[in-house]
């Protein structure tokens, strides 16, 4: 019927065209129909979160009789990437006694991997799938990657020796552009797009890569950010005031390549169109690491000067380590299936209430007395669970909007040829489309040839508003999101739903911090990032948008206030 990458089948009176054309209602069932299958044959099913689990912290919490008293010096609430920088910075100064709780049965948060499932053939990423190499500047980050294996020798070297395994392999990236005019459908390498190049577009390249460089100059944009807006020049601050498409306009920026490319980026890292995107972030998605290049051989020097780390598992893979580093120096650090419905400061130290699950049945109620918390939360829980929650914090979570995220794994056969024979790359990104694209999740293995794969799609919902795309996020079901994903990668890759053998959909209702105009540089995020008492907030709310280098920078913060230092 198929062979890797070759249709050997009669299409009778379904054409590709017609594939296409039946959009994602029903394009799954059209491919498998064509070759004698049937989508309820094909095990869809949603892994990951549970929203059930968030939903309960919404009703009151009445603690039982006889709850089981617990102990612990400083307690961690969340086991995400900023609860596990936490958890890491106090393991490694081996100074106190830790104690983590993760609400879900496993940890990472938006990070997490999958590392084996019934319906998939090999590990993969559910959420964040990559890492840039960080700067000498990020400091704990490069003391985070050396402790768990990833740099090797010098931390702080110019260049650090990566574990290879870690180093994205080549071909990295390549973006598919749909027939238009005289340019045939296909892939270029490079998301950049240059396929019907002309000189007004290239000029406007150049003029964009000229702003950020003249902005990099000004020294205000670092990887993590920088904490005291006022120490910023005037002309960074202002342009938290726009959104990074009028911003671009009002430079005499309007050309709709140059639009495409922004607006993907955004919704790449801030799970945000670039019209609700403050141009703060959106300036510092390219000026905080290596800039804009509009020349491609120019940005493939760069690329091999600052890696991309990545991992079957995506950024799972560092919770990972990260959770063995910490669990190595304190066996029962990490405790996971807690989820946490009452924190209060009270006469000595603080009180944690929590309820042990099994899935999301309740099977035992704890109450932890520690000496100081750090809440590793999103902003927007911060109500639900602190006793009397502080006025500034309430004020804090009602301001910020958060973003619903969504991927599909898909489990294949076999490696599905793209139509005009380019090879497979890492990232695969196809430009008229509402997706981020899909990531080649075995990309990384050793083996020479792979019969069976797992491509990871990505699907920001920022064309909606978010309570609108939270709400289909819900009642859409998993066959339907399967079918979207199948639809839009079958224009390069028309054998992908004959080779589907089964797939896994996991949501993100709130999956990240919506770095709007006005919220980088506002009062309510320096309020977040103050402790109150004995307790501490630790989480990427607080710098505003979701990336693991600010995760990683609040966890070790807050760490070092738990341990008296910061």
């Amino acid at each position: 019927m198929l062979r890797e990458g070759v249709f050997v089948l009669r299409w009778g009176a379904m054409k590709r065209r017609e594939f296409l054309a039946a959009g994602s209602a029903g394009a799954l069932a059209a491919a498998l129909a064509a070759c004698g299958r049937k989508s309820a044959e094909i095990p869809i099913e949603f892994a990951g979160y549970d929203p059930a689990r968030a939903h309960a912290l919404r009703e009151p919490w009445r603690a039982p009789a006889g709850i089981t008293p617990r102990k612990t010096e400083v307690l961690v609430v969340g086991g995400g990437v900023a609860g596990l920088s936490a958890a890491w910075w106090l393991a490694r100064e081996a100074r106190t006694q830790i104690t983590l709780l993760e609400m879900e049965a496993t940890i990472g948060g938006n990070a997490r991997g999958l590392t084996e499932h019934p319906a998939l053939s090999d590990a993969c990423a559910l959420g964040a799938h990559y890492l840039p190499s960080p700067a000498r500047s990020a400091t704990e980050l490069r003391l985070l990657l050396a402790d768990v294996g990833v740099i090797r020798g010098d931390t702080f070297a110019e260049r650090p020796d990566y574990d290879p395994r870690a180093v994205n392999f080549a071909p990295q990236e390549r973006l598919w552009m749909d027939a238009r005019g005289d340019h045939v459908a296909g892939w270029q390498e490079g998301l950049l797009p240059l396929a019907e190049l002309g000189s007004r577009t290239m000029a406007q390249y150049k003029q964009f890569a000229a702003l950020i460089e003249s902005l990099m100059a000004t020294g205000a944009f670092t990887m993590p950010s920088r904490l005291d807006a006022t120490a910023l020049p005037a002309r960074v601050r202002a342009l938290d005031a726009s959104n990074l498409t009028d911003w671009l306009m009002a430079q005499g920026l309007d050309d709709p390549d140059l639009h495409w490319y922004a607006d993907y980026c955004c919704r790449d890292d801030y799970g945000t169109r670039a019209a609700d995107t403050s141009a703060l972030a959106g300036v510092a998605y390219f000026a905080a690491r290596h800039g804009f290049h509009a020349d491609p051989r120019e940005e493939g020097r760069v690329g091999a000067d600052n890696p991309t780390l990545t991992w079957p598992t995506g950024n799972g893979a560092v919770a990972e380590k990260m959770r063995e580093f910490i669990s190595a120096r304190q066996a029962h650090a990490i405790q996971t299936g807690c989820r946490v419905r009452r924190i209060a400061e009270v006469r000595g130290g603080v009180e944690v209430d929590c309820e042990r699950l099994e899935g999301n049945r309740v099977v035992a109620a704890e109450r932890w007395q520690a000496v100081r918390v750090i809440v590793a939360a999103p902003a927007r829980t911060l109500p639900h669970l602190i006793e009397g929650c502080p006025a500034p914090w309430q004020q804090a979570a009602k301001s910020l909007t958060y973003a619903p995220w969504l991927t599909v794994n898909l489990g294949l056969s076999f490696v599905p040829g793209s139509v005009d024979g380019s090879p497979l790359a890492w990232d695969n990104v196809f430009k008229d489309s509402r997706s981020l694209g899909y990531v080649n999740a075995t990309h990384q293995s050793l083996h020479t040839r792979r019969t069976r794969t797992v491509w990871t799609w990505y699907r920001a919902l920022a064309e909606q508003a978010p309570g609108e795309a939270r709400k289909q996020l819900l009642d859409a079901s998993a066959r339907s999101w399967v079918d979207e994903a199948v639809a839009d990668i079958m224009r390069a890759h028309p054998a992908v739903g004959a080779a589907l053998e089964g797939a896994v959909v996991a949501r993100f209702g709130h999956a990240m911090a919506r770095p709007t105009p006005g919220v980088l540089l506002g009062e309510h995020l320096a309020n977040l990032r103050k402790p109150v008492g004995r307790i501490a907030l630790a989480h990427s709310d607080l710098a505003g948008y979701s990336v693991f280098e600010e995760a990683n920078r609040f966890g070790v913060r807050a760490a070092r206030w738990a341990l008296g230092s910061g």
